[in-house]
């Protein structure tokens, strides 16, 4: 089966300027055409869209063959955005949830979520996610490895072979800047 690829881009508000980031998703599916990856680009969205603050603008969508060159069979930018489905609590826009599925030693999918909602419960381990939380991300990350996304995708690695354990989320907060991309600025403006 061919090997699809799909990125999901959301953006926010960030240091006086809109910052974009986005999640890449590998998939084995069928056919790679318009109409599927659509589809498939479209429920993954949704699929994110609970993860994520009210603050994370889902604005671009597009897919195609996971090939070196290959171009993209569907490309989609919203003009009026969904946004996150969860509420935003205080956290840095960096700080990033991490979820993982292991092949064998040092061999590892990983997906980062910048989601502005992460917030740590233990205060004894002020970096470490609720249970709730750990259970609400564990419960919508085995959605990408069970076969319940449209036309039974599940997530592979980039030789097109199936993931055998699900994505797990580690319990721990992390840090993951943003590119900087010659964009931002790197002290404040002058005063005056």
């Amino acid at each position: 089966m061919p090997t699809a690829r799909v990125i999901v881009t959301k953006e926010i508000d960030y240091r006086q300027t809109v910052e974009r980031f986005s999640n890449g998703y590998r998939f084995n599916l069928p056919t790679i055409d318009e109409a599927t990856i659509r589809t498939l680009a479209l429920a993954l969205r949704d699929w994110e869209r609970p993860m994520h603050a009210g603050s994370v603008r889902f604005v671009y969508l597009n897919g195609g063959r996971d090939a070196p060159g290959a171009q993209s069979v569907y490309v989609e930018e919203f003009e009026n955005p969904l946004v996150g489905g969860s509420s935003a609590v205080n956290v840095h826009p960096e700080t990033v949830i991490m979820a993982e599925s292991k092949r064998r030693q040092r061999v590892y999918a990983r997906k980062f979520f910048h989601t502005l909602n992460a917030q740590a419960q233990d205060s004894s381990t002020p970096e470490r996610l609720s249970q709730q939380a750990i259970d609400f991300f564990n419960g919508r990350l085995a959605t990408l490895t069970d076969g319940s996304l449209p036309d039974g995708a599940r997530y592979c690695w980039p030789d097109g072979t199936a993931l055998a354990e699900p994505f797990t989320l580690d319990p721990y907060l992390r840090v993951r800047q943003f590119d900087r991309r010659g964009k931002r600025p790197t002290q404040a403006p002058p005063q005056g």
